[in-house]
């Protein structure tokens, strides 16, 4: 029984760092810094990575992924696309409003939770809202 317990956890942990969850509509897209750039001119692009960094790191998407999310992105359109075939829900969007309250020190209103917003609309009030950038400078 622990045996089979630890090969499980060992399975788990193979599929999570080697596996790819996020699906190829997502994958395949070039960087879109310059789509954030286009967006919001005046922001760092070390804050836009660090933005999106905690976003995938609440969607338990590989680094190598943040720059292929663009403003326009939809959280939920995102959401969904993940976990189209899981059967467990990881608090990911739950995840996400906590880091981004933590990170920013703002608290999301009701609005920014709904279906439609966008990855933009969130950058866009935090870093106007916290009147700074993110706690930490680095990516």
């Amino acid at each position: 029984m622990k045996l089979a317990f630890i090969l499980l956890l060992v399975l788990f942990a193979v599929c999570f760092f080697f596996i790819d969850f996020l699906p190829k509509k997502y994958t395949h897209r070039i960087c879109s810094g310059r789509n954030w750039r286009r967006r919001f001119p005046k922001a760092k692009k070390d804050e836009i990575r660090r933005f999106l960094q905690i976003f995938v790191d609440s969607f338990l998407i590989k680094n190598k992924h943040r720059l292929k999310f663009r403003p326009e992105d939809k959280v939920m359109d995102i959401y969904r696309a993940i976990n189209k075939n899981r059967t467990i829900d990881a608090l990911e969007t739950e995840t996400l409003v906590m880091s981004i309250e933590s990170e920013y020190r703002v608290e999301l209103p009701s609005y920014l939770l709904s279906e439609k917003v966008t990855l933009g609309e969130l950058f866009a009030f935090v870093t106007e809202k916290s009147g700074r950038t993110s706690k930490r400078s680095n990516c």
